[in-house]
């Protein structure tokens, strides 16, 4: 609604979707496609036999499919991970510039701390990375480029990221993979994450995290639908 643009939309089902829910998603987007657990799997699984570490940790958290599924099954150079907790309320012009202006970048929203299960001096004295500050993977403009399985496996393998803390593991990943990188940063505070009740006044989006999580109801929804119809 917000970018009057049409979409090549898929959503990935880590294997808890119930089946009424992909024939919903269909009558709301038009064209939508789902990629299920199952066909998922398939595919993902077996890119990852040469990855060990990889492939480990894909098989012990759902999250994992962010860093792998959607880079292995996407066709295009560049794309955009939103994660379900996401809403819009005005036009998202940087990522629209992100979008046409061809760019070898990524992009994430702003966490409001620090949130890592391993230290960024430990990141730098194995990987040889400085880790970008406060990264969070609920919104990614990505590279598919910039997805490498190597230094993810590298990072599994050397370090003690995937020993506690699963849930940070894959946003951690996308850190480490864009950092290597090193075009791109963090998206301005009108993509917002925060703890307050209500979003700001100015926001494009607000990215409702867990311990929000009710306002995405009690507050987005109800500005939202303010939005959508007057």
């Amino acid at each position: 609604h917000f970018t009057e643009r049409n979409w090549r939309v898929f959503i990935h089902d880590d294997g808890r979707l119930p089946p009424e829910a992909s024939p919903a998603f269909v009558k709301m987007l038009p064209g939508v496609r789902g990629i299920s657990a199952v066909e998922a799997d398939r595919t993902v699984l077996d890119t990852l036999a040469s990855y060990p570490a990889c492939r480990e940790y894909r098989l012990a958290h759902p999250l994992a499919r962010k860093i792998f599924d959607i880079p292995i099954h996407t066709r295009a150079d560049r794309f955009i991970i939103l994660d379900s907790d996401l809403l819009f309320f005005r036009k998202p012009e940087v990522i629209l510039r992100w979008c046409d202006d061809g760019k070898d970048q990524c992009w994430f929203n702003r966490d409001v701390h620090e949130a890592l299960p391993i230290s960024r001096s430990q990141v730098r004295e194995k990987l040889g990375i400085d880790l970008w500050h406060r990264v969070n993977s609920g919104l990614c403009l990505l590279q598919k480029s910039a997805i490498d399985l190597n230094l993810c496996e590298r990072a599994l393998r050397e370090t003690n990221l995937a020993t506690k803390n699963l849930w940070l593991v894959e946003q951690t990943l996308f850190a480490i993979c864009a950092s290597a990188r090193g075009r791109g940063g963090l998206l301005p505070a009108e993509y917002e994450i925060s703890k307050k009740p209500n979003a700001s006044p100015d926001v494009v989006m607000r990215h409702y995290v867990g311990a929000v999580r009710d306002r995405f109801y009690a507050e987005g929804m109800g500005r939202l639908k303010k939005t959508l119809f007057p």
